[in-house]
């Protein structure tokens, strides 16, 4: 069955989707769920291609910026994705031996644990390329497959008709500058500074424990904390915590 549980959950909060924000943060945090991934994001291009707004999880901005700027002319995969427009992952251009002497994936890929990774194309209301999804996982991990990127240009679709929907005739490259924190996480953090242990967030979110504790762990790096209470401060002095 092409779609489960999580991907359903995932079209659910694309049709209560309002602001170009909500896709985004919708889009985030199911892609994290449904391909098992702890860095990621989606990314709106200007007319030439670069990055003006992401929604990123699991690598901090400055690793961001570092890729953006030393790296990106040199991405095979993000190259012929943005050619042929359709979605493409690693394993379609390097064999197990070829990756791990490739240079972004020995250096950057190394430091921030992107070994493998897939990205698919996201369009406008006048069918024109408007950004990227992208979900990583480390070089332990799963490589990506035919099954991964049928998945991926079904739900990129959705996605993509979400945007289209909640821009109208539009472009999302007016829509403001997105969050630090997705919708998801920073209701989980909001949870946690309330005093609740990752078990009763999980019960009361009807999420996998294992779910929540990857994605403290996205906003820990996100914000660069190390522990709750750290986490909690930091939030605070942000003005970021209403109520749950």
């Amino acid at each position: 069955m092409l779609f489960d549980r999580r991907a359903q959950r995932l079209l659910s909060a694309l049709a209560n989707a309002r602001r170009t924000a909500d896709v985004a943060d919708a889009a985030v945090d199911g892609f994290a769920d449904i391909f098992d991934s702890n860095i990621g994001g989606v990314f709106f291009f200007d007319a030439g291609l670069r990055t003006v707004e992401t929604a990123i999880y699991g690598m901090s901005e400055v690793d961001f910026e570092e890729y953006e700027r030393d790296w990106r002319s040199s991405d095979i995969v993000l190259t012929a994705m943005l050619e042929r427009q359709v979605p493409m992952h690693n394993a379609q251009f390097y064999s197990e031996h070829q990756l791990k002497k490739d240079p972004l994936y020995a250096d950057f890929g190394r430091r921030v644990n992107v070994y493998r990774y897939m990205c698919a194309p996201l369009y406008g209301s006048r069918a024109e390329l408007q950004g990227m999804l992208r979900v990583c996982r480390g070089f332990v991990e799963q490589p990506f497959d035919a099954k991964d990127l049928s998945l991926m240009t079904v739900l990129g679709g959705y996605i993509s008709t979400a945007l289209t929907r909640v821009k109208g005739p539009g472009s999302v490259r007016e829509g403001r500058r997105l969050p630090p924190l997705t919708h998801r996480e920073l209701e989980i953090a909001r949870l946690v500074a309330s005093g609740r242990n990752n078990l009763e967030i999980a019960l009361h979110l009807g999420l996998a424990r294992e779910t929540i504790k990857q994605t403290l762990r996205r906003v820990y790096q996100k914000l660069g904390v190390r522990c709750r209470a750290e986490m909690a401060a930091r939030l605070g002095s942000q003005m970021m915590l209403g109520a749950p």
